[in-house]
């Protein structure tokens, strides 16, 4: 797919397809990338995302399409797609699925799984109804923001996540008019802004800079690296 005149980018291009084709295994006809062979037995819902549509980009469109099948597959039943990470890998999944489409222009594809997208979008709504309503934290979801944080949390990552997500599958969903793409599109904006405002409001000095705590309410991970982090 590429041809560069350095060498070692060739080969590390190379040598990026091999192991990561290498760290995947197909489990009960479902394609399964793991971040390592070995060690990490489980799927990574962020660390997937991210390959489908580094797959995508390379034009390995099928792949990145059987890897979408899986997450799919591995929905819970009330709509939410999570692989071992947390809120990050609901706003991910959207936004592979929205790439895919982007880069593909498959049309029928999309329509397709229109019902896992809609139950990811719905899941998020629900989740935002009982969010704060003013506010710092208004409207940002509290939950699980990554794999080795179990606790729910106020955390930018996921709910940056999240509503950008929203916005790229809505855009995907007007291309093939989709009754629930305007309602999904209004959602994320708002969602969006939500998530903008508290920024603002998080922001603080510290020795003349402007520092945005991950966790704006707590500033968890600020605190564990003293303010180094």
């Amino acid at each position: 797919h590429f041809d560069v005149p350095d060498q070692r980018v060739m080969e590390a291009y190379r040598a990026w397809l091999a192991y990561s084709m290498l760290n995947t295994k197909t489990v009960n006809g479902y394609v399964e990338p793991h971040d390592g062979s070995g060690f990490y037995t489980d799927m990574f819902g962020c660390s997937v995302s991210a390959r489908t549509r580094a797959l995508d980009s390379y034009g390995f469109h099928k792949d990145a399409a059987e890897v979408l099948a899986t997450q799919m597959h591995v929905q819970q039943p009330d709509g939410i797609y999570l692989d071992n990470c947390g809120l990050i890998d609901a706003g991910s999944f959207l936004v592979a699925i929205a790439r895919h489409y982007r880069m593909t222009a498959d049309r029928d594809w999309l329509w397709k799984i229109r019902s896992h997208i809609d139950s990811q979008c719905e899941w998020l709504i629900k989740q935002r109804q009982s969010t704060p309503r003013e506010g710092m934290l208004r409207g940002m979801i509290k939950f699980r923001p990554y794999n080795d944080y179990p606790t729910p949390a106020y955390s930018y990552l996921g709910n940056t996540w999240a509503a950008e997500g929203m916005k790229e599958v809505a855009e995907a969903l007007k291309e093939i008019n989709a009754p629930e793409a305007a309602r999904y599109a209004a959602e994320a904006k708002n969602y969006s802004d939500d998530v903008l405002n508290s920024m603002a409001t998080a922001a603080f000095k510290d020795e003349g800079q402007t520092v945005l705590p991950l966790e704006p309410d707590t500033r968890r991970l600020l605190k564990l690296t003293r303010y180094q982090g």
